[in-house]
């Protein structure tokens, strides 16, 4: 049954995924997000759709190939950002983030 797909397709602007870029970064994610963009093209829709990057679940050195990936699909038209507060002071958090917006900023 694809009645959550469908639901959003018919009545969203728009479907997050809320798996993390490990789960929703493939085949199983691509295969949503093209049946989501299916069905609201049979309704005469569309429908945006956002994935994840959860930084502390990959690697640095993938961030911008994820993102370009998500970007070169033509599925994926937003990327959100899951950073979850793992520990440590706020200032290192936001040097986190910083380190995504200069490894990333090429891909956007």
């Amino acid at each position: 049954m694809d009645l959550s797909p469908r639901r959003a397709a018919r009545l969203g602007d728009g479907f997050k995924f809320m798996a993390p870029t490990g789960s929703d970064d493939g085949p199983e994610g691509d295969a949503v997000a093209e049946r989501l963009h299916a069905y609201a093209a049979d309704l005469g829709r569309t429908i945006e759709v956002e994935a994840r990057l959860v930084t502390q679940m990959t690697l640095a050195d993938q961030w911008a190939s994820v993102i370009r990936r998500y970007r070169e699909s033509g599925l994926i038209t937003h990327v959100g950002l899951g950073n979850r507060i793992v520990g440590g002071p706020v200032e290192s958090q936001i040097a986190l983030i910083r380190d995504l917006v200069d490894r990333t900023h090429e891909e956007w």
